[in-house]
C-alpha cells in the first residue's frame, strides 16, 4: 500500500508522521497555534499531489454552468498550487473564486467522462462491461447519496448547457448559487474530494466553520470512505470531529514559532490511532492541556471554577465523584502511548483517614484538608479579603466586617450542627461499606459491620 511522510519540525528535532492510503491525521490546536501554518508546511512538502480544501476562502459560485474552457482550468490549476506554495497564502487568497468554479467543472467532467466510457463500450459491443461501468455510482449520484446520509437534502442533476440545478423535496429545479451556505460547502467539500487523483494529499482546513457537527461528521466519514485511495489531513478546532473517528492520528498542536512570515517549528504531541484510550477520557486528552487536573462536579460546578483559577497551566476537566477521578487518572498514567500528558486529581476531604489520603496521593490524586473545596470561601483570608473590597467601597472597617461574616458563619454551622454532622457519618459509613465490596477474587462470604453509634460520635467531638 502507498504510504507518505510528513515532517514536522519541533524543539526536539522532526516529528515523522507516515500515512497510507485512505489514513487520516487530524490536526487539532487553539487559535494562534500553528494549524493553518501547519497545513501549508504538509502542501509544501507534498506539493505534486496537494489539494487544498480551505474554509476561510469563498464558497459562493459564480455560475451553475460550465463557463470556463479545459485550458483556462489547467492554467487555474497551475496558478493555484503555485499560490498555494507562498507563506501568505495561509491567510490570503487572490484566485479565490476560480476555486468554486474548477470544482464545478471537475463535476460535470466527471460525469462527461464517465458517460463517454458508457458509451465507448456500447458501441464496441462490450455490454457486459457497460453494465459493469454503469453499476459505479456517477459523481452527482455519489454526492447525492452522501447529502442524504449528511442530512442534507438536497438533489442535485446536471441538465443541458452543462449546467448543475439542485432540488429540495418537491420545488423546482434551481441553481446551486442559490444554495445556503452550508449546502454550498458540503457540496463543495465532496465535489473536491470526490473528483480528486488517485493519491492524492487530501487537507481539508476548519469544514466544522461552515459545517455544523451532525453534517460534517457524517460527511467526511462518507467521503473518507469512498476515497480511500488518498491521504487526508483535516485541520480544526472541533475536539468530537476528531474524537469520533478512533481510527485516525491525531497531532496535537501547542505553540509554533517563526522566522520572519514562515512559521519553522511547533510543539507537537501525536497521537496514534492504536492507542488504548478509554473512551470517555478520549475526548478530554484532544482538547486539552498537557496537564490534566481531574476533579468532582460538573462544567457548572464551583469545583471546576475555582481550580481553573488557582492552576491556570492545567486544563480542568470536572468527573462527577472521587471514582471517576480516580479512574480517570489511572487510565491515563497506564496509557503508554500518552507519555506526554501529565494527569493529576483533586478530590474533596470528605473525612477520608490518613491511609486512603496517602493511597490516593500515591495515584496522583490530592484529597484537600476539607470535606469540600466551597469551604474557601470561609477562609479567613478569604473572608478578609472580601471585606476589604467592600470596605473601599462604602468605607466600613474591613477587619470588623471580616469578624462579623466569621461569627455569623459559625452560629449558622452550630445551628445545622446535627444536620451536617449526619452527612458525614452517612459518607463515612458509605465508604467503609464500599472498602469491602470484592475485587478480581471473590471470597465465599463477605461481613460488614458498622458502628454508626461510634462514628456519629465521633464527628460530633470533632465539629
Amino acid at each position: 500500500m502507498t504510504q507518505i511522510s510528513l515532517q514536522v519540525p519541533n524543539d526536539q528535532g522532526v516529528t515523522q508522521i507516515d500515512l497510507t492510503q485512505g489514513e487520516r491525521l487530524y490536526v487539532l490546536g487553539p487559535n494562534g497555534s500553528g494549524k493553518s501554518s501547519l497545513i501549508h508546511h504538509f502542501v509544501t512538502q507534498q506539493q505534486q499531489i496537494s489539494r487544498r480544501i480551505s474554509a476561510h476562502r469563498q464558497t459562493w459560485f459564480t455560475s451553475d454552468s460550465l463557463d470556463m474552457s479545459a485550458q483556462a482550468k489547467r492554467q487555474s490549476e497551475r496558478n493555484i498550487q503555485a499560490r498555494d506554495s507562498q507563506p501568505e497564502s495561509r491567510w490570503k487568497d487572490d484566485l479565490a473564486p476560480q476555486r468554486p468554479n474548477i470544482a464545478v467543472y471537475d463535476l460535470i467532467d466527471a460525469e462527461n467522462v464517465r458517460a463517454r466510457e458508457i458509451a465507448a463500450l456500447v458501441d464496441a459491443q462490450e455490454l457486459a462491461q457497460a453494465v459493469d461501468k454503469s453499476k459505479a455510482l456517477a459523481p452527482v449520484a455519489a454526492i447525492n447519496e452522501l447529502m442524504q446520509l449528511s442530512g442534507i437534502p438536497i438533489v442535485l442533476s446536471v441538465v443541458e448547457n452543462e449546467r448543475v440545478l439542485a432540488r429540495r423535496d418537491n420545488s423546482e429545479p434551481y441553481s446551486i448559487a442559490e444554495l445556503s451556505d452550508g449546502e454550498r460547502n458540503a457540496l463543495l467539500l465532496a465535489a473536491s474530494v470526490l473528483t480528486a487523483p488517485d493519491g492524492s494529499l487530501i487537507l481539508i482546513d476548519e469544514p466544522e466553520r461552515h459545517l455544523h457537527r451532525s453534517i460534517a461528521t457524517p460527511l467526511l466519514q462518507s467521503l473518507f470512505a469512498r476515497r480511500s485511495n488518498c491521504f487526508f489531513v483535516v485541520a480544526t478546532h472541533d475536539v468530537v470531529l476528531a474524537s469520533d473517528d478512533q481510527d485516525a492520528k491525531v497531532l496535537l498542536l501547542r505553540e509554533c514559532t517563526y522566522s520572519g512570515k514562515r512559521a519553522n517549528s511547533w510543539l507537537v504531541d501525536l497521537l496514534t490511532a492504536d492507542s488504548t484510550i478509554p473512551d470517555e477520557i478520549r475526548q478530554d486528552i484532544l482538547g486539552s492541556r498537557r496537564k490534566l487536573l481531574f476533579v468532582e462536579g460538573t462544567d457548572e460546578s464551583l469545583d471546576k471554577s475555582l481550580y481553573a483559577l488557582l492552576y491556570p497551566d492545567a486544563t480542568v476537566l470536572p468527573k462527577g465523584n472521587c471514582r471517576q477521578v480516580e479512574q480517570a487518572v489511572h487510565a491515563i498514567r497506564s496509557t503508554e502511548s500518552v507519555h506526554w500528558a501529565r494527569p493529576f486529581g483533586i478530590v474533596d476531604g470528605d473525612g477520608r483517614d490518613n491511609d486512603t489520603i496517602r493511597a490516593l496521593r500515591d495515584a496522583g490524586i490530592i484529597a484537600t484538608e476539607w470535606y469540600s473545596i466551597e469551604s474557601i470561601f470561609y477562609h479567613p483570608e478569604v473572608l478578609l479579603g472580601i471585606a476589604t473590597r467592600i470596605a473601599a467601597l462604602d468605607g466600613s472597617n474591613a477587619e470588623n466586617r471580616a469578624g462579623a461574616a466569621k461569627e455569623a458563619a459559625i452560629a449558622g454551622a452550630s445551628e445545622a450542627r446535627d444536620h451536617l454532622c449526619e452527612r458525614l457519618v452517612k459518607q463515612k459509613a458509605r465508604e467503609l461499606v464500599f472498602e469491602h465490596l470484592p475485587g478480581k477474587e471473590l471470597p465465599n462470604s463477605i461481613e460488614v459491620l458498622v458502628d454508626v453509634e461510634q462514628l456519629r460520635a465521633a464527628e460530633s467531638r470533632r465539629f
